[in-house]
């Protein structure tokens, strides 16, 4: 890489946005999903939210592992232990201004609606 071209990459580093680095296909668990099946998903290390959305897949509700009390029973719905506020973010906002928000909150997703 040139001296010339590594101001201009940088730059545009900084102007990446969040639908540039979000996952497009998410796992999503619908409506009726139960504390089990959210158990289930939340085996997989990699999966940190648990999403829930509506018949046409519109967001309904995110679901962190520390949402869900131990002693809950696993067919109880789990929307009810879930929360939207502070979870979210839109595909338009600015990806260093989101990681910042990650970073201070100790979140390590965020539900891009």
């Amino acid at each position: 890489m040139s001296g010339t071209d590594e101001p201009h990459n940088k730059g545009q580093a900084r102007q990446l946005l969040v639908k540039n680095a979000m996952v497009t296909v998410p796992k999503t668990l619908g409506p009726l999903a139960t504390v089990d099946q959210v158990r289930l998903l939340f085996r997989d290390d990699h999966v940190h939210m648990a999403l829930i959305v509506d018949i046409d897949g519109r967001l309904i509700t995110t679901i962190d592992r520390s949402d869900i009390p131990s002693a809950v029973d696993g067919t109880v719905r789990a929307r009810v232990f879930g929360a939207l506020a502070g979870r979210t973010t839109h595909p338009d906002c600015l990806l260093t201004a989101v990681t910042f928000i990650l970073k201070s909150t100790e979140r390590r997703r965020l539900a891009v609606t």
